[in-house]
């Protein structure tokens, strides 16, 4: 049987806290906001079950989370239509970027932490924490009322697309790009190659010299930066130790024939990857 549920009103708000099982600690478990909307916190649901009927349950995290996003994205659709005809990028990322290239064709992942800064509750505050940055959300106001960053030994104020985007706008960009079919010939190629790498543990490089190599990953899927590596002028055919037998050195795209995975066979358009021309 779950602990009893300890109602607090203060305002257009009814906080629920429980016991610790001490019987003198307690803990927030979620909240009422104007009689309608109630909110918890992760792994109580319970909150919403017969104690509290009629409440329509919502995470406190995913829905912070959304509203952000949802400011951060009004941004980033900006920034892309401002900058939608700038190819700097893949220039600029050539020869010092594999994450650049590897992450082609995927939008980021965002590292939500489950945790939340409960302790302006009382007056509707919340705080959200994000891989690197913290959102303070006061529910009165129904809005963020700031957004800092928690690298180094001072916070200092950004924006929601920099929490989310600032790291890959780059990317962003180039996506974009490719969506409406302006990137170059070479990132459209590199994003079909990764679609093929998707999922796959090893596969084997078939040579046109007839002699075939099998690439294995040792932890995980493999990436592109274990197949090719970009010189800055060029794509060649990367000497990795996850291969066997070893190429011996890093070899030119077109020695190669096919990559093999079971019974399907993909050719990599070397024109097209060694093309930057817009």
């Amino acid at each position: 049987m779950s602990e009893p549920l300890y109602p607090i009103k203060k305002g257009s708000f009814t906080f629920y806290i429980k016991s610790n099982y001490t019987g003198i600690e307690f803990e927030l478990v979620g909240f009422t906001m104007n009689g309608a909307v109630g909110f918890y916190k992760k792994y109580h649901s319970e909150f919403f079950d017969e104690e509290v009927p009629g409440h329509p349950g919502i995470d406190i995290a995913d829905y912070l989370f959304e509203k952000l996003k949802a400011e951060a994205d009004a941004r980033l659709n900006e920034y892309l239509e401002k900058h939608i005809s700038d190819y700097s990028v893949y220039e600029l990322t050539r020869a010092s970027s594999g994450d650049f290239w590897s992450g082609a064709g995927k939008e980021p992942e965002h590292r939500l932490d489950r945790e939340l800064d409960c302790s302006k509750i009382l007056d509707g505050i919340v705080g959200l924490y994000l891989y690197g940055y913290t959102a303070s959300y006061n529910f009165r106001e129904d809005k963020f009322t700031g957004l800092k960053s928690r690298y180094g030994s001072e916070a200092r104020e950004v924006t929601p697309m920099t929490a989310l985007y600032g790291q890959s706008l780059d990317m962003m960009l180039a996506l974009e790009q490719y969506k409406r079919g302006v990137a170059p010939p070479a990132y459209s190629e590199i994003i079909r190659l990764n679609a093929f790498l998707e999922g796959k543990k090893s596969l084997k490089l078939v040579m046109k010299s007839g002699v075939v190599h099998n690439l294995k990953s040792r932890c995980g899927d493999i990436h592109l930066y274990s197949l090719l590596v970009d010189t800055g002028n060029d794509f060649v055919l990367y000497d990795s130790y996850d291969i066997t037998p070893r190429l011996g050195r890093n070899e030119p795209l077109t020695s190669l024939d096919y990559l093999q995975y079971g019974r399907g066979k993909f050719v990599i358009d070397t024109e097209a990857l060694n093309t930057f021309e817009i």
